[in-house]
């Protein structure tokens, strides 16, 4: 609230940061534009999203902490506006100021849909190593358990003692930085050391062979169980970075999963010859999954760069777990659907398709592939899919677009 009687400087001071101002005013303007975004981002992004844990994968760089999620409705809203006015601008998951690489937050992002197994096991792993704890802020633990398994290394084994420690090496890199960006309890400027050396002993341990051989098998065990979830989300992101509005850019190394943490580690020398390998023999879902849809891009620019956006709405018991909508341009259409969320029971038995699907039907409009209300796992038969998309938790397809 503005006090009485200031309101009229306040309205000067916003006329002159929209540029009306002169001389000393706008050499104040200048400064102020050239300092606010640095500014911001040492609060947020350097400072507040190192202190505020409560889910790792929503403080990255371009987040907003205080929106933990969207509702399809809000969702499909900003991506038509986003047609509309930008159709141009930008499609990122990963850059490299990335906190956490794009297929380590898709796998965090599963902790939200089991709050309550992912409860149990933090509370084990505190009793576990309670003698181990003294001193360190349970803010801190928390954040490290969730890093610790987010960006565990696909195929890391209980025993694999070099791989172990490299992993070691690369998580107390990390904690080191988190600690003195957080401020709270060690900074750049005055470094606690030894509280550092608390956590990054910790570490140590947790991931020695020998010494941390029962947390290790518990937290291998975790990453499994979440893990067909965690790929079946990283896919969905991938999918729908290149067919929403806009356009993607590919992030080096990000054709492979990417579990990197911030700086250093997400700048780490990229295994390009694995990569081509890879992409011969087409050994990689995610790799293989991006091929297939640029290469649909580059066969439909036009689709991609002024193709209109339209909501398909979904009823049925797995509405809430779908998203579904089409691209259309000139008689030409993309029609995409991605599944959400797959619900506790789904993930703990190892399924990537959400429950209730069978009775589930996507509502086509007249003119888009035949209109009526159709079963998800019918809907590709009206589609030409694209090769590794054909059902879900990815299903991308073209078809002829009429009015409807």
């Amino acid at each position: 609230a503005v006090a009485p009687g200031e309101m009229a400087l306040v309205e000067r001071l916003l006329a002159w940061l929209a540029g009306a101002g002169g001389g000393r005013a706008a050499e104040a303007v200048r400064r102020f534009q050239q300092l606010s975004a640095p500014i911001a981002a040492k609060a947020v992004e350097d400072t507040a999203f190192y202190r505020y844990g409560r889910l790792l994968s929503r403080n990255d760089v371009g987040f907003d902490a205080a929106r933990f999620s969207l509702s399809p409705e809000e969702f499909h809203r900003l991506q038509a506006a986003r047609a509309e006015a930008w159709p141009a601008g930008l499609l990122a998951t990963a850059t490299h100021d990335h906190k956490r690489g794009e297929d380590l937050r898709a796998r965090l992002a599963v902790l939200s849909e089991l709050p309550a197994a992912w409860s149990r096991i933090q509370l084990h792993w505190r009793r576990l190593l309670e003698p181990r704890l003294g001193g360190i802020d349970p803010g801190d633990l928390a954040m490290l358990f969730q890093t610790l398994v987010g960006a565990w290394p696909s195929g890391l084994s209980p025993g694999d003692g070099a791989g172990l420690a490299d992993y070691a090496a690369r998580l107390c890199a990390w904690q080191r930085k988190a600690l003195r960006e957080a401020k709270l309890r060690s900074s750049w400027v005055a470094p606690d050391e030894a509280y550092e050396a608390r956590l990054t002993g910790l570490i140590e341990r947790l991931l020695d062979p020998a010494a941390g051989r029962d947390f290790l098998a518990e937290a291998a065990a975790f990453v499994a169980l979440i893990e067909p979830a965690a790929e079946a989300r990283g896919l969905v992101q991938t999918a729908l970075k290149f067919c929403l509005p806009g356009v993607p850019d590919l992030y080096q190394g990000c054709e492979f999963r990417d579990f990197s943490l911030v700086d250093p580690d997400n700048r780490r020398p990229v295994d390009f010859a694995a990569r081509a390998q890879a992409l011969a023999a087409g050994s990689d879902a995610k790799q293989a999954l991006i091929r297939e849809l640029l290469a649909l891009r580059r066969r439909r620019p036009t689709l991609f760069l002024a193709g209109t956006y339209r909501p398909l709405e979904i009823e049925g018991p797995a509405s809430r777990r779908l998203l579904a909508f089409a691209r259309e341009e000139g008689g030409d259409c993309l029609l995409c659907l991605v599944a959400l969320h797959l619900g506790e029971r789904q993930i703990e038995a190892g399924r990537t398709v959400p429950e209730g699907l069978a009775e589930t039907r996507v509502l086509l409009p007249s003119g888009l592939a035949g209109g009526g209300a159709v079963a998800p796992a019918l809907l590709a038969e009206r589609l030409t899919p694209l090769p590794g998309a054909g059902g879900l938790p990815v299903l991308v397809g073209t078809c002829a677009a009429g009015a409807g």
